[in-house]
């Protein structure tokens, strides 16, 4: 269907009112929705994300990385407030970022040289690799549970726990 024709079965639009629905207004914004440190929250993460997209842009030729399912994202925080901030959503970074692999590490944890801090994001430093394993047909996530199981050979760990009606497969 194209969108005329839903707009068209929808109950109580009117033709008179709204011919067409590239004709229609927004509806208003329920002011009892908006929640500011939740926009905060997310506008620190798109922040990260910006950050993690130009690095892998940066240095994807190099790595051998094509797209960002490629990659694999090491967040060193020297900040223990930037540290429990991230590991709060540490359970939907990879999806968030659009990336196979995120680990997270600990505020004390030594930075590699060639790491540097992040311009533009105080106390996080981003280490961008290639991802080792390979593409899950599913979920198009990288990883090296692939091909580990003979029933699903072509599938991550993920994907199969959800074919199995699981939460987790091991």
């Amino acid at each position: 269907f194209t969108a005329e024709e839903i707009w068209r079965q929808l109950p109580n639009i009117a033709e008179s009112d709204c011919p067409s629905v590239f004709m229609s207004h927004w509806p208003d914004v329920n002011e009892d929705f908006l929640d500011d440190d939740l926009e905060s929250k997310w506008k620190q993460l798109l922040e990260i994300r910006s950050e993690i997209y130009r690095l892998v842009e940066g240095i994807g030729q190099e790595e051998g990385i094509k797209n960002f399912a490629q990659a694999s994202v090491i967040l060193h925080t020297s900040s223990p407030d930037v540290h429990d901030f991230l590991d709060g959503y540490i359970d939907d970074l990879e999806d968030i970022f659009t990336v196979s692999k995120v680990r997270l590490m600990p505020p004390d944890s030594p930075v590699p040289d060639e790491v540097k801090e992040s311009d533009s994001l105080e106390g996080l430093a981003i280490e961008i690799r290639r991802i080792t394993g390979d593409k899950c047909e599913r979920c198009w996530v990288y990883s090296d549970t692939v091909g580990t199981n003979e029933q699903y050979s072509t599938l991550c760990y993920r994907c199969i726990a959800i074919l199995e009606g699981g939460t987790y497969y091991i």
